[in-house]
């Protein structure tokens, strides 16, 4: 476990304790992420370290989100003034859409501007734009994704 945090090198022949040069991550699945103009690849491959497996089922699980129906339950919240719910399915997009774990920039800022929202004082205007604009990130995350991985 602890050779996944150092870094990789060319093992020198005969020395067992080397650390082989071997990618955790197959070339395909590099442009597999670049192909998700709404991810940041780089920064989903260093959140998941490199592990191109764990990356996809993260990417999946945003996907599925936007299919249950989650960014219904967003916007409906807002269009009700129903900050308490509204902040419970923003944090559950946030938690479990792991948005910010894929590297998903734009989607996390939405998340963001929408928690803001939710203070005191900020109109009812405001809170329904801001939760229009995240389920419309999510939904073209989601859709990217199902374009790419074929979820």
């Amino acid at each position: 476990m602890l050779l996944r945090w150092l870094p990789l090198c060319s093992a020198v022949e005969g020395d067992p304790g080397a650390v082989q040069d071997e990618s955790p991550l197959p070339a395909d699945w590099r442009a597999r992420l670049d192909a998700i103009p709404e991810i940041d690849a780089e920064r989903c491959l260093e959140l998941t370290g490199g592990d191109g497996a764990q990356a996809e089922s993260l990417l999946r699980r945003v996907a599925a989100l936007a299919l249950k129906g989650d960014e219904v339950a967003v916007v409906g919240a807002a269009a009700r003034q129903d900050r308490t719910r509204l902040g419970h399915e923003v944090h559950k997009i946030k938690v479990k859409g792991s948005v910010g774990q894929v590297g998903a920039v734009d989607c996390v800022c939405h998340v963001l501007t929408a928690e803001a929202a939710l203070r005191p004082g900020v109109p009812d205007a405001t809170l329904l734009e801001r939760a229009e604009a995240l389920v419309t990130s999510l939904e073209t995350l989601a859709a990217s994704v199902r374009r790419v991985l074929g979820a």
